[in-house]
């Protein structure tokens, strides 16, 4: 989900691996509010993706930077701020993609 107005200070909610995008609802719906653009995805397997054709390689943490670096890139973000659940800062806080963090709240 991508909810506000993309020229907006943006904010990547990253569900847990349990959970859905979806369930940052209620988060997105308040920050952009805020003024905030907020893009809530799902993580291969979970939500509105397909499970994994390869789950050996696709269910492990550096699959997941990737495919959030892959967002940014085709969202043509350049500077977000993080909200996550733990396995998901890890992205972060593991020096995967630091520059483009504004912020990082787990």
């Amino acid at each position: 989900m991508d909810w506000g107005d993309p020229a907006a200070p943006a904010v990547v909610a990253w569900h847990g691996l349990a959970r859905t995008g979806r369930d940052m609802d209620e988060l997105a719906r308040h920050l952009v509010g805020q003024g905030y653009r907020v893009v809530c995805p799902d993580t291969v397997g979970r939500g509105l993706s397909q499970w994994s054709a390869d789950p050996a390689s696709e269910y492990k943490l550096s699959f997941y930077a990737a495919q959030a670096r892959d967002l940014l890139d085709q969202l043509v973000l350049q500077q977000v701020h993080w909200v996550g659940i733990v396995a998901d800062i890890a992205l972060m806080t593991e020096g995967i993609f630091p520059a483009e963090a504004g912020s990082v709240e787990p």
